[in-house]
């Protein structure tokens, strides 16, 4: 049983190495888009806060919000405060 922990820990790590170096290209396709755009996120190890802080640069007048200490579980853990400032995105 350990084994396979060990190859899926190892596995998991690849991915997250290859997840981190993002085609320019299509990341260059963010620059098109129009529509308000509000990017919300949780401090996270497996997607980094880099990248949401990226993407929100690249598309012209996006908003971001990260939420502290909160991983991918953000909506679990700031329901309030996520409903809140998705609210005050969707009304301006």
């Amino acid at each position: 049983m350990k084994r396979i922990a060990t190859a899926f820990e190892g596995a998991k790590t690849r991915r997250r190495l290859e997840w981190g170096i993002p085609d320019h290209g299509k990341l260059q396709r963010l620059t098109a888009i129009q529509q308000p755009t509000f990017v919300i996120q949780g401090d996270d190890l497996m997607i980094p806060t880099r990248l949401s802080h990226l993407m929100a640069g690249l598309i012209p007048n996006a908003r971001i919000k990260i939420y502290p200490d909160s991983a991918h579980a953000f909506l679990f853990q700031y329901p309030v405060e996520v409903a809140r400032d998705v609210d005050t995105f969707l009304s301006a």
